[in-house]
This record gives structure tokens, C-alpha cells and sequence, in this order.
């Protein structure tokens, strides 16, 4: 960028609204995943945002009915900028503990996850706009994200399989850096049907479901000896009706973290092969694959974006650097699909999915910045960034 393009920028910076009003009116908003009434009425919040910035707003449902929201600006293939509105806390818990700013500090439910996001998004746009020509933009908001997006995915993939890239608005991690790579999630419940038999009178009449579940979960756990960058983790057990009764049923739900596709595939089929191999007699074992998100892998088509962001984090002086991290993201759907994928794009904080989270809201308009200034160096150098 030019100095006068950075001066420009950085000024924008220093004049730039209260941006604590938008966010205080979000985080006001209670949005648990499901709740159609809160998501319904934050997305009208957002679309009045695009919509006063020139966006043509679509609304379309994912596959369990919930609400996403498609904004477009401009013409050619789109960057898209990706978010969501879900939050992991309950109905109630914005009156309970109510948006709040101390020095640079802002508290409330979902203010960096990721409320705080969705106010950088629209930031992002506005230096956009202060550069100049700005590319064409296509935004996704969804509202079932903090379950996996299972609902939205499909349009989520559908909408953004053309665009150049996507920069998805999770919260940069506690140090600052940006998201080049998340570790993927596959979770399963393992069911065993057994047969029920009186445990004093006649035993051997039935056939434990609980004992052949236990075997299998010593083989799943063991697991990962074989797959160092897997962690196994099996987390709810039940089964069985009564202390004096051979249980005819038990199940157990596993949450899997991979860091590689390959990974990812391996683990899968160990887990069919572990559900096909005999057990305790009479019993039979199936497995139902729950919601899951593929790895994002650092891939070498990353690279020319994430050197353009450097860039721009150089020119304006806040320093960029990239991480990878544990929690999957919507990034994880989109970069399984082929599609560039730069993650952590929203503003910087701490406690995300605790009652102490906390945003750092002059994060908020350097994050837009430097999104922006990559955004617009990408368009100009290269039609296919």
C-alpha cells in the first residue's frame, strides 16, 4: 500500500463510529443454535447493516430449518466472508450478564464468538469502501455453527464454491494470530443391542451389552498409540435397565480430534472395522456417525493469501502471524471442499464458550483493516487469489 493509502486507513481507523453500539446490540440478542426466534431477529439486525452498504440480502434455510443469510455486492467471482450468530450460552443469559465495556475491554455472551466477528465483517466492508473498487463480496452468515453447522454446510459449500477465497470471522486466537490450519472432529455413538435375562435366576439366557461395549471401547481408545496427532476421547456411557438385570443395551459417545485428512480417514475405517469384529455372543454392534468436521489443512494455496496479509499487517504496523489450533470452525466445511480458507479473521479475546469471555474492541477495527488491505491487494494483483 501507498503511505497515503495507510495514512488514509489508519485515519478511518481513529474517526471510525462507536463500534460498541452495533456490538451491544447484538450480544443484547440472546441466539442459542435453534432458537429461530433470536437467530431470526439478530440476522435482521445484520442484513439492516449489509443492506445500508449496498448488499442485495437473501434469507435461506439450512437442512434443519434454520436460518442462514446470503449478502452479494459487486460483480465477478466473489471473496467470501464468512459468520455466525449462534452462541453457545442459553435463553437468558444476555439479561443475566448484560453487554459491558471497561476500558478496552467488552464483556457479554458471544461477544468475540463471534458477535464480535460479525461487527469486524461489516468494518471490513467499510475500509473496503475507503480504498476504493472494491472486489466483489459475497457474505454468509449462519446460525447452527457452535453444532457443527450440520444444518447449513450444504449452503454453505454450495454458496462459496466459486469464491477466491473465504475468510471465516472466528476470533484470532489470544496472542493475536490469524488461522492457517484446525484440527478436524470426528464424533460417533458405538450402540450395542444385547439380550435382557434376570442376572440371578437365569444369566445365561441373555447377552451383555455392556461387557461387548466395554471391549470395544478399550479398542477405540487405543487408537490413538497408533495415530500420534489423534486424540481419543470416549465421553457418555449408558446402558442396562437395573442392578439385577443383563442389560440389552449400551452405548457410548466418542469425540475424536485428527489433524490430517488421512488421519481422519483412518480413524473412521478403524472404527467400522472395530464394530464388525466379534464380541461377546449374540450381540450386535452399529455405529452412527454424528456431526464432524473434516481438518483444515495448511495447504501451498494459502500461501499467496497469507502473504498478503503479512503484508498489509506490515503497512499498518500490527504485526500478522499464522497459527493452527484445535477448535474447528466453518474453515474446516470449506477448506475440506477445496475452497482457500484464512481463519481467525475476527477480533481478539479470551474465555470463548466461558462466562468470562471477553473481546479487546480496538481489535476489532485493526482486524477489519488488515482483512481489508489483504482483500484489496489480492484483487487488484491477481484475478484468481
Amino acid at each position: 500500500m501507498s503511505p497515503s493509502t495507510v495514512a488514509r486507513l489508519r485515519d478511518a481507523m481513529r474517526q471510525a463510529d462507536d463500534i460498541t453500539h452495533l456490538l451491544a446490540e447484538l450480544v443484547a440478542i440472546d441466539t442459542p443454535t435453534g432458537d429461530r426466534g433470536g437467530l431470526d431477529a439478530a440476522l435482521e439486525v445484520v442484513g439492516r447493516e449489509l443492506a445500508g452498504r449496498g448488499f442485495a440480502i437473501q434469507h435461506d434455510s439450512g437442512d434443519d430449518g434454520l436460518p442462514v443469510l446470503i449478502a452479494d455486492r459487486g460483480v465477478g467471482q466473489p471473496f467470501g466472508l464468512v459468520g455466525h450468530l449462534d452462541t453457545v450460552f442459553g435463553p437468558g443469559e444476555a439479561a443475566r450478564r448484560p453487554f459491558a465495556v471497561e476500558g478496552d475491554r467488552a464483556t457479554g455472551p458471544g461477544v468475540a464468538d463471534m458477535k464480535g466477528g460479525i461487527v469486524t465483517i461489516l468494518r471490513c466492508i467499510d475500509f473496503l469502501d475507503l480504498l476504493g473498487s472494491p472486489p466483489a463480496l459475497r457474505i454468509i452468515i449462519n446460525g447452527d455453527e457452535e453444532r457443527g453447522s450440520a444444518g447449513s454446510r450444504r449452503v454453505l459449500v454450495e454458496r462459496l464454491r466459486s469464491a477466491r477465497a473465504a475468510l471465516v470471522f472466528e476470533p484470532g486466537r489470544p496472542g493475536g494470530e490469524f488461522v492457517s490450519s484446525r484440527r478436524g472432529t470426528v464424533r460417533f455413538r458405538i450402540r450395542v443391542a444385547g439380550i435382557a435375562a434376570h442376572s440371578g435366576v437365569a444369566p445365561r439366557d441373555g447377552a451383555n451389552a455392556v461387557h461387548d461395549l466395554a471391549g470395544r471401547i478399550v479398542r477405540v481408545a487405543a487408537l490413538a498409540e497408533d495415530l500420534p496427532g489423534c486424540d481419543v476421547n470416549v465421553n457418555l456411557i449408558a446402558g442396562g435397565v437395573g442392578i439385577n438385570t443383563v442389560p440389552d443395551h449400551a452405548e457410548a459417545e466418542v469425540d475424536v480430534r485428527t489433524s490430517s485428512l488421512a488421519d481422519d480417514d483412518r480413524i473412521r475405517r478403524s472404527v467400522e472395522q472395530i464394530a464388525e469384529e466379534p464380541g461377546v455372543p449374540r450381540t450386535t454392534c452399529s455405529i452412527e456417525w454424528l456431526a464432524s468436521r473434516r481438518p483444515l489443512e495448511r495447504h501451498p494455496r494459502q500461501d499467496a493469501l497469507i502473504a498478503l496479509f503479512t503484508e498489509a499487517g506490515a503497512d499498518l504496523g500490527f504485526p500478522v502471524s499464522f497459527i493452527g489450533t484445535g477448535g474447528g470452525s466453518d474453515g474446516n466445511l470449506l477448506g475440506a471442499e477445496g475452497i482457500t480458507v484464512i481463519d481467525g479473521c475476527g477480533p481478539v479475546g479470551d474465555g470463548y464458550h466461558r462466562v468470562d469471555e471477553f473481546v479487546r474492541v480496538s481489535t476489532i477495527l485493526e482486524r477489519a483493516a488488515i482483512c481489508a488491505a489483504a482483500l484489496q491487494r489480492a484483487a487488484e494483483r491477481s484475478p484468481h487469489a
